[in-house]
């Protein structure tokens, strides 16, 4: 394990904590449901796009990548709370980043995958993994029920 640490580039390491407590808040809040969890994690609403150097998408796939090796180590951490900790972490730096849910007829049933998209790019996932999921309509308003 300090092996693969030492192997990761300096910007990867430094992704690495905020990934980690980014993804334990998001498992903790989805207890509460995902409509609650994106309203407690930077709302449903648009933000204004910031004029940052943060906006490059690389970086912002870099993090995705550190919330999948985080996650990787935690137990039944899966899409869903990545693809939340990821747009709150976006939304925290004024980035309209907008979670997606898609699903598909499966083995067992119907399987579903959450991901982030920034500016109708996917940041942690790659176009063709998600256009093997129906995207499901996505809600524009924050409903009002605590």
């Amino acid at each position: 394990m300090l092996n693969i640490f030492r192997n990761l580039s300096k910007n990867e390491r430094q992704d690495l904590w905020p990934a980690a407590w980014r993804l334990g808040v998001a498992r903790i809040c989805l207890t509460g449901g995902i409509q609650r969890t994106q309203r407690w994690l930077g709302g449903m609403e648009p933000l204004p796009e910031s004029l940052s150097a943060e906006t490059e998408l690389t970086a912002w796939q870099r993090r995705a990548l550190a919330l999948r090796r985080v996650g990787n180590r935690i137990p039944d951490t899966h899409c869903l709370a990545r693809a939340l900790a990821l747009r709150w972490w976006m939304r925290s730096k004024g980035l309209d980043a907008q979670m997606r849910i898609g699903v598909r007829a499966g083995e067992d049933g119907v399987e579903s995958h959450a991901w982030v998209e920034w500016n109708g790019v996917p940041v942690d996932e790659t176009p063709e993994k998600i256009t093997r999921f129906k995207l499901l309509p996505t809600t524009t308003q924050p409903s009002r029920n605590p």
